[in-house]
């Protein structure tokens, strides 16, 4: 069975954010040394940032796992991938203006009848 072209570009949608995330995933890890190096030993300033980039990469690398899976399952033709992208879809919705538009047009795509129905095969 051959994956649809929007299927195809949905999923690789996917990979990029994942990417990126990965980008700001190393960006987090890196801020609390970078922070510390600047700061002259001011400990609060290095404890809030090491907190805040804790909690920050732990919310990054949940988006980051969940836009790998849903990636690699779109391209799989796995109908709980088409699911979680709508939901994800519905999540970037928030994202205004980019996210709204690419948010909208993923929930568009993937309810579409003739899709559904190849997922469903």
């Amino acid at each position: 069975m051959k994956r649809p072209e929007g299927v195809t570009l949905i999923s690789v949608y996917h990979f990029v954010c994942a990417a990126l995330m990965l980008l700001a995933m190393i960006a987090l890890i890196a801020l609390p040394f970078i922070v510390g190096g600047f700061s002259d030993g001011d400990r609060d300033a290095i404890l809030w940032t090491s907190v805040g980039s804790a909690v920050s990469l732990l919310f990054v690398g949940l988006f980051f796992v969940l836009n790998l899976v849903i990636g690699l399952g779109l391209l799989r033709m796995r109908e709980w991938s088409r699911i979680a992208a709508i939901v994800l879809a519905v999540l970037r919705l928030l994202s205004f203006p980019v996210g709204t538009i690419i948010g909208g047009l993923t929930i568009w795509y993937l309810l579409q009848e003739p899709v559904g129905a190849r997922f469903r095969r």
